[in-house]
């Protein structure tokens, strides 16, 4: 950007003698230009400068709203300010918001205006990530055992088996796929409550407490991403229809205790780091992008895209609150 801002400077500087091209209304001819100049390699060097702020100034008109991955970050602000701890965050289907508290089991749906309304209470719970799947039932990672609970705050599920759950996500089918961070790994639970060994994420002997932690599907479900948190790694797994791991890559490293993450319409995918209290963006290019939130968020946790508003929901534990970044991309609006 800085070089478009150097074309327009220098375009304005040599202004009266780009206006040649006009004699006739008061600017100069090329020999009028010419005579201006003692020396001619002076006279060339001005020639050169304007063509190259016209060129740069061309570019910059051209492009400014076309930049390759282009992220523009928007006013951030206090959405929510009464939810306490708030972890996992989700739509449901008809587009409604709800976050979950950490510590206190409750569930609460955000209106637009960001005012948060007891929905369902939960006992005995210490909740961390939730998703909710097609049939608007939630399902919620809670240390041992999965729980599902339909929308009117009824139990209809539970899957055990789990040392430390973490998060979960809900495939095409509503299939369900859970990270552990004690065993750093990935399961996938069938409709028979099996759960089964979908991969490890790098070494499953870790002495950490805290390695799998953050998954998401990308919209058209070929890629499911995953943060350990230990390692400071962004991994994409590829899998089939049915669900078999077909590649793992890791996409992004050096992240600083990455939490919890989602993934927007370009697979763009956004982290929320508790290391040094960032949110980063990285595209398909691997490439990360800090998102500056000009220290307001502290310890962020929960994160969730509303992909039709461009807007993300940032939930803060230390803070007690949910926070609100308009975000601006490349592509088009889904319905």
């Amino acid at each position: 950007m800085q070089y478009y801002r150097a074309g327009i400077i220098l375009f304005f500087f040599y202004y009266n003698d780009i206006i040649l091209l006009k004699p006739k209304s008061g600017g100069y001819s090329l020999k009028m230009l010419r005579g201006k100049f003692s020396n001619k390699s002076l006279y060339n060097i001005a020639i050169a400068t304007c063509v190259l702020g016209i060129v740069l100034l061309t570019l910059y008109l051209v492009n400014i709203n076309s930049f390759e991955n282009r992220s523009e970050i928007g006013k951030i602000e206090l959405f929510v300010k009464t939810i306490n701890s708030p972890q996992g965050m989700a739509f449901d289907q008809s587009g409604r918001l709800f976050a979950q508290s950490e510590w206190d089991g409750k569930i609460s749906i955000i209106s637009n205006d960001g005012k948060a309304t007891d929905y369902s209470y939960i006992e005995d719970y210490y909740g961390y990530g939730m998703d909710i799947d097609y049939s608007d039932n939630f399902i919620l990672a809670s240390k041992q055992q999965i729980t599902v609970y339909n929308n009117s705050g009824k139990v209809i599920r539970v899957i055990k088996g789990f040392t430390h759950a973490y998060d979960v996500a809900v495939g095409s089918d509503n299939t369900l796929f859970v990270s552990d961070s004690a065993t750093n790994s990935i399961y996938q639970i069938t409709p028979k409550n099996e759960v089964i060994l979908l991969t490890v994420l790098g070494d499953k002997k870790s002495n950490s407490t805290h390695n799998a932690a953050g998954i998401c599907f990308d919209d058209d479900f070929k890629n499911l991403y995953a943060v350990n948190m230990y390692s400071g790694e962004l991994f994409q797994i590829s899998i089939s229809q049915a669900y078999k791991v077909e590649e793992i890559k890791i996409i992004a490293s050096n992240l600083k205790r990455p939490n919890f993450i989602d993934v927007d319409e370009d697979n763009n995918v956004f982290i929320t780091c508790l290391g040094d209290n960032t949110i980063v963006r990285v595209n398909q290019n691997s490439i990360k992008e800090p998102i500056d939130t000009k220290g307001k968020i502290s310890n962020p946790s929960g994160i969730v895209i509303n992909n039709n508003e461009k807007v993300l929901y940032i939930g803060s534990k230390d803070n007690n609150s949910i926070y609100k970044i308009n975000i601006v991309t490349n592509s088009k609006t889904k319905k």
